[in-house]
């Protein structure tokens, strides 16, 4: 199991000490995992199922082990961007890693549908969603730069709002 999930833990700790802007390795990196989940689509699900299921315990932990190697790498990069001062320093880089492992394992499940569905048009190629996502993670999707003292997010409504009412 470590040996097959590697690579990717490699890819991202290459790319974190490559020189480039942090945005670009976001964006490479979600374009590799997202070929790496599908030119091993059996090793993906049985580290999915194994990581996340209920079944044995030593193949559980050592599934979460091999993920918690990924998972470090890939905030790096984000801790990167936000240290050199490419991405806001508000951001939490693992909240942005755990956005990034999101879309990807969105794309992995859904793929084979994803043609089916009205909404999607032409997000069904890996570089078509790469490259509509990464600018999402990038940048989110407020049309203002975050300021935690101005605006505050309703939970019902999901909608914006100033602190002031």
């Amino acid at each position: 199991m470590k040996e097959a999930s590697a690579d990717h833990a490699d890819y991202a700790e290459e790319l974190y000490q490559a020189p480039g802007s942090s945005a670009d390795k976001v964006r490479k990196l979600i374009e590799f995992e997202i070929r790496n989940f599908l030119d091993h689509q059996q090793r993906t699900r049985l580290m999915m199922r194994e990581a996340t299921g209920d079944g044995r315990a030593r193949v559980r932990k050592m599934a979460r082990n091999v993920f918690q190697r990924n998972f470090t790498a890939v905030v790096r990069i984000f801790e990167q961007g936000r240290d050199l001062g490419e991405f806001r320093p508000s951001i939490d880089p693992a909240a942005a890693a755990m956005l990034l492992g999101g879309a990807t394992n969105f794309f992995f499940t859904w793929r084979e549908a994803l043609h089916e569905f009205r909404e999607v048009s032409g997000l069904e190629t890996v570089e078509t969603y790469s490259r509509q996502i990464a600018p999402l993670i990038l940048s989110g999707v407020l049309s203002e730069p975050e300021s935690a003292k101005d605006i505050a997010v309703c939970g019902k409504r999901g909608r914006r709002s100033t602190t002031n009412g």
